[in-house]
Formats: structure tokens, C-alpha cells, sequence
């Protein structure tokens, strides 16, 4: 269909917002302009649904994030398990990496998951730090000046997402593909050799994504 520019009956792709709940506030993300009754979960029984129809179309694909940290959710390898039992071939999302750990990885690697891309943005520490807030010092900072932002640690998503790789070649499994991405600014455009250099090793594809 893409080679031939044939959009057909029913889209490829489905991107599923499971939550748009977030643990941290970005610098240049959108998140934090949410009013409070946008930001919450998509019922299990509306995604069965969803799965249900696209089934009937056969859909292809499941991107199971949007604006949130999708694991803030316990319960993401029933959504990854779903989608598989209803004939999707291509089921991923995107995460910051910082609440990753082995058990949620081996949850998430026996369901089935093909593709997990995990942000990672910096090679360094400090810029990684100032652009990946955590969101309780981004909220306390806002209602008073007397609290300042704190980064989320560097050291420990460099130290989940490598946990993650072992945790798949582990189970001798080719999956989930793992891809690391970085978002890149006018400050971080020359970090991208550095990127390239600390996880050629580790990630199956890196790629770099303009702000």
C-alpha cells in the first residue's frame, strides 16, 4: 500500500494514547500545558474495542503512546498481549526509560512486544538533566520560586535501557527491537556523534529526530 500510495479502507497504523500521564516535564515537550481533564487512561474495554474493528480490517501496526509515559501503566503487556491476539504484526511505543527495571522488561519482552524505542536525547549528563525534568520539582517550581527544577538521572536511563538489552538477548530473543532516539536542538545537534558512539554497542538502530 505505501508503494503504491493506496491509503485503502482502513489505516496501517493505530497510534493508542494509553495514558497521558508523564512522570516528567520536558523542556520541549507540550505535556505540561494539559489541563487536568486531559490527562488520564484509556479504558482496557475501549481498546478491546478499537482492536476489534481494526481486526476486521487488518490492521497492522499498534503505537501505544502519544503524549504520556506509557509505563505509568501496570498493565501494558495486556496491551501488547491484545493487540497480538487480534492480528497486529507490529506492536510498539515509545518511553523515557526512566522507570524501566527487569521484571517489567521480562513482562514486557514475554508478551510479545516488537519494538520498544526508548528516548534518551544526550550524551551528557548535564544537558540530558536540564531537558528531562522530573515533573513533582517541575510542579513544585511553579507554585513557588523557592523550589528549583531537578533533572531525572541520566546515569540511571542509560543504566535501564542497557538493562533492558540484556534482559531481551537474555531470553535469546530478537525482540522487541530496540531503536534509541534523540531529539535534537540547536544545543544538541553536536552530540549526535557521541550518541552514535555510546550505543552503537548496545541499541539495534539509533536515530535522531529534529525538535
Amino acid at each position: 500500500r505505501p508503494r503504491h500510495l493506496d491509503p485503502g479502507e482502513f489505516p496501517l497504523n493505530l497510534n493508542v494514547e494509553v495514558t497521558t500521564r508523564c512522570n516528567l516535564a520536558c523542556t520541549f515537550c507540550t505535556h505540561t500545558s494539559l489541563e487536568k481533564e486531559q490527562t488520564g487512561d484509556i479504558s482496557f474495554d475501549l481498546y478491546l474495542k478499537i482492536l476489534q474493528e481494526g481486526e476486521t480490517f487488518g490492521l497492522a501496526t499498534v503505537n501505544l503512546n502519544g503524549l504520556g509515559e506509557p509505563m505509568l501503566r501496570k498493565d501494558m503487556p495486556e496491551f501488547i498481549r491484545a493487540a497480538k491476539s487480534h492480528g497486529v504484526i507490529d506492536v510498539m511505543f515509545h518511553t523515557n526509560g526512566t522507570i524501566m527495571n527487569d521484571t517489567i522488561a521480562s513482562s514486557l519482552i514475554e508478551s510479545g512486544l516488537d519494538r520498544i524505542i526508548f528516548s534518551v536525547d544526550s550524551p551528557d549528563k548535564a544537558t540530558y538533566e536540564a531537558m528531562r525534568l522530573t515533573r513533582s520539582s517541575f510542579l513544585r517550581a511553579k507554585r513557588s520560586t523557592e523550589y528549583e527544577t531537578v533533572g531525572t538521572s541520566w546515569e540511571r536511563m542509560v543504566h535501564n535501557v542497557k538493562s533492558f538489552i540484556k534482559r531481551r538477548n537474555d531470553f535469546h530473543s530478537q525482540t522487541p527491537m530496540v531503536r534509541v532516539t534523540m531529539i535534537v536542538t540547536d544545543n544538541t545537534v553536536h552530540h549526535v556523534p557521541q550518541l552514535v558512539e555510546l550505543w552503537k554497542e548496545y541499541a539495534d538502530m539509533i536515530t535522531v529526530q529534529d525538535l
